[in-house]
């Protein structure tokens, strides 16, 4: 498939123990990170509506990976998103991780409230004016 794909991360930050369960999937909630997923693959579709001046852009493919991060301990949240269109996506790469990250969050919050989500950043671009470029 041809088209723009850029990539965003984040991290979420949580104790061993809670990330022991999460990774287990063996809590009352069951899997935690298959809807936390979900979450963040629909979240990109309706970009233009939060952020001022974003136009919607028809998107070919969006697609949400949690994994483990053992350091700090946590999960590290990834977003790389595909369009047909002349312009980058990197506004909703970045919506995807920052939709993700709450909606895991969430789940276990009950057994640590000091989860953190935190270095949300872009770290692949591909098309618009400032062209192709990774970081």
């Amino acid at each position: 498939m041809t088209g723009w794909r850029d990539e965003a991360r984040a991290q979420l930050r949580c104790t061993p123990v809670t990330a022991a369960l999460v990774r287990s999937g063996e809590t009352c909630k069951g899997d935690m990170m298959g809807p936390a997923e979900l979450a963040g693959v629909t979240a990109p579709k309706p970009t233009a509506t939060p952020i001022s001046l974003r136009r919607p852009l028809l998107l070919n493919q969006v697609v949400v990976e949690i994994g483990p991060d053992d350091s700090p301990p946590g999960f590290a949240v990834s977003a790389r998103v595909r369009a047909s269109g002349r312009t980058g996506v990197e506004m909703e790469a970045l919506t995807g991780v920052s939709v993700a990250c709450p909606a895991l969050l969430g789940m276990p919050k009950a057994v640590d409230q000091t989860m953190q989500i935190g270095a949300i950043r872009v770290v692949a671009k591909v098309g618009g004016r400032s062209g192709a470029w990774s970081g």
